[in-house]
């Protein structure tokens, strides 16, 4: 293979992580439920009509120009442009945040035990101890204390120094881990039976668990 080709192979590399890194999904919204938009040669009305696309369908933005956005019909393949008012954006994906969050205790020694204190700080009298490992929940946090509820249900403040977040766990079932905390948001990959992964907070019947590098939601039901 000469140089020439080399380079013109080179250039459209450059030009195909160019596009996936500029362009966007989203869809097209008219005014009424059936209808459809000309897709133009250029951004305006004296340019001339290329395609269409209809309320719906989902486009990929390549370049948005203002009142003008040159376009990718997702379903047709047709490119061009439609005015800009017409596309509505996807929403972001929520951020869902676990009503608690999962720890345990740690010591430098495996014997050691950890004062709970009635609250966040020193001065605070204590109401129990934990063991080192002991699993808790973390309710909230003020300052360097964390507000924390053990396994039997009684609660109280840790310092954060003796809380380790996630405890491990694993999974029970070949099961799907999802964006968010519901069965409805895409699935991140089937986690299968018996894999090790660390349990870091819980959202209603759904636990948040870190695997493979990535974080997720897993139904609770199928972790232990």
């Amino acid at each position: 293979m000469n140089g020439k080709k080399l380079l013109s192979m080179a250039l459209l590399l450059l030009l195909v992580l160019s596009f996936a890194a500029f362009a966007s999904a989203e869809n097209v919204k008219t005014t009424y439920e059936d209808g459809s938009l000309n897709v133009r040669l250029g951004p305006g009305t004296n340019y001339k009509v290329v395609g269409w696309v209809r309320n719906g369908q989902k486009i990929t933005v390549l370049e948005d120009e203002g009142a003008w956005t040159k376009i990718i019909v997702d379903a047709t393949g047709i490119t061009g442009y439609i005015k800009s008012s017409y596309i509505e954006k996807e929403a972001p994906a929520p951020q869902v945040r676990p009503v608690y969050s999962l720890g345990s205790v740690k010591t430098k020694y495996a014997s050691s035990l950890v004062n709970v204190r009635r609250g966040p700080g020193t001065k605070h009298e204590a109401e129990f101890a934990l063991a080192s490992g002991a699993k808790m929940r973390i309710l909230g946090e003020s300052a360097n204390w964390y507000l924390i509820q053990a396994e039997d249900g009684k609660t109280g403040y840790i310092s954060k120094n003796y809380a380790a977040l996630g405890v491990k766990g694993e999974t029970t079932a070949n099961v799907n881990m999802r964006q968010g905390a519901g069965s409805s948001t895409p699935s991140l990959g089937i986690v299968p039976k018996g894999t090790k992964i660390t349990l870091t907070g819980v959202t209603g019947n759904w636990t948040e668990v870190e695997y493979s590098g990535s974080t997720g939601f897993i139904y609770t039901k199928y972790v232990k």
